[in-house]
Order: structure tokens, then C-alpha cells, then sequence
């Protein structure tokens, strides 16, 4: 069954699995309104996560999750509700297991950490705090997060900073994280 994995005043997350790999698609409206929005993914996986955005704060909703897999087979939960919180989400995301570097591979880093709500990540590095150039990130809200981050030269001294964004947009900066990528790496 579809459950939600956030709900603010004007976002809600919604998430589902079906036994073999489908498309997705919610289609929502308030109470007593004969406006019926949807949003969707065409793309075929069998865990799905959509954010319905541009909600109005304190109102009901009522929602149908629709996946079809390859073959045309049709899976409809109907009958399921909502209500945005009436207050609008102002508080930032925080780190409840700060960033740490979780393990060197040959060129590779990789950072792990866990937040407090849902949150999307961007981590921006390159050779100096000034020169933070790069980026990578998720795609998706979750509260766990392992990232790696590939075509790292060995040797070289790189920086890190991490951003973390809850649904609304709120934002939080970690400390600037360093690493001296390990030369001798085995991958081990």
C-alpha cells in the first residue's frame, strides 16, 4: 500500500512497491472539486516515489496510485486521503549521523550519513574549500545517504561539503570535510 514518507503544508511524498517493475502514477484532489491532477514516471522500477508539490496548506486530498508493468497489467489502490499540515514546514533538515567518509577506493570516496526528515543531497568538492567546483548528488528524499564519488585522482587533497534539502526547500551546509585520496588503494 502507498504510504506517505512526508507531508508539509504544501508537499506531500509518496511511496509504493509493486512485485515487478512498473511505471507510476497518482492522480489527487481536493474534496468536492472535479479538478483531478496527476503526476507521473514512465520509467520502469518496482520501489516508486513521487512528490505531489504546489499543495494548499490545511486541505484534504483524496488520491488513486496507478502502475502499469510492461505487459499492460494494471495495479489501482483507490480510496485513500490526505490532509496537508496547516502550517507551513520553516524548519532545516539536520544531520542525525554527521558525514563521514565510510570508505576509499581507488579513486573513489564515499560518504554516508543519516537526517533527521526526508532530504535530497548535493555535495559539491574540488581541490580547495575555493574552488568547490563539482557536484554530485541523489535523486529522491530519503533519510539514509551513502554517496560515491568517482574520477577522484589519488594522492590529491579534495574537499567536501554537503547540502541537505527537505521537500519544502529548506537547507542545511555541513562542515567542509577533507580527504587525502589513499595513493596505494586496493580497494580492499
Amino acid at each position: 500500500l502507498p504510504v506517505f514518507s512526508y507531508v508539509s503544508d504544501s508537499v506531500a511524498i509518496v511511496n509504493w512497491s509493486t512485485n515487478e517493475p512498473a511505471d507510476a502514477l497518482i492522480r489527487y484532489w481536493t474534496d468536492g472539486s472535479a479538478d483531478i491532477q496527476q503526476i507521473g514516471r514512465s520509467s520502469l522500477n518496482v520501489d516508486h516515489q513521487l512528490t505531489l508539490s504546489d499543495l494548499a496548506a490545511g486541505t484534504n486530498y483524496h488520491f488513486e496510485v496507478i502502475s502499469d508493468d510492461v505487459s499492460g497489467n494494471r495495479l489501482t489502490v483507490s480510496g485513500l486521503a490526505f490532509t496537508t499540515d496547516s502550517a507551513a514546514d520553516t524548519i532545516a533538515p539536520s544531520f542525525v549521523v554527521a558525514p563521514v567518509i565510510e570508505n576509499l577506493l581507488p579513486g573513489k570516496a564515499s560518504l554516508s550519513f543519516t537526517t533527521d526528515e526526508m532530504t535530497q543531497v548535493q555535495v559539491r568538492y574540488g581541490l580547495s574549500i575555493a574552488s568547490m567546483d563539482w557536484q554530485s548528488g541523489e535523486e529522491g528524499f530519503s533519510t539514509a545517504h551513502s554517496i560515491v564519488i568517482a574520477s577522484l585522482d589519488p594522492g590529491l587533497n579534495y574537499s567536501f561539503e554537503i547540502d541537505i534539502i527537505d521537500p519544502t526547500g529548506n537547507r542545511t551546509t555541513s562542515p567542509v570535510l577533507a580527504l587525502i585520496v589513499d595513493a596505494d588503494s586496493d580497494g580492499d
